[in-house]
């Protein structure tokens, strides 16, 4: 018998992509994949967990990045 691993909770992208400021056609160029990969991702109907991932890490570095210039911008 196999253990299959833990699904990736995937209920966090769009909030984080919106908050961000980012259009799911950004995000898709920035990833080179399609728009609807990410929707399926948003949607929690993608069992791709390297794509998954990948978007979240995109998400987080972009979600720092806007956090250091909204800083920035307070000075």
């Amino acid at each position: 018998m196999t253990n299959p691993p833990e699904p990736i909770s995937t209920s966090q992208p769009w909030p984080i992509r919106k908050a961000a400021g980012l259009t799911i056609e950004a995000a898709a160029a920035e990833l080179h994949c399609s728009m609807a990969t990410l929707s399926h991702t948003e949607g929690g109907h993608s069992a791709n967990r390297d794509k998954i991932t990948e978007y979240l890490d995109f998400l987080t570095r972009h979600q720092t990045t806007l956090a250091q210039y909204r800083s920035i911008a307070e000075l």
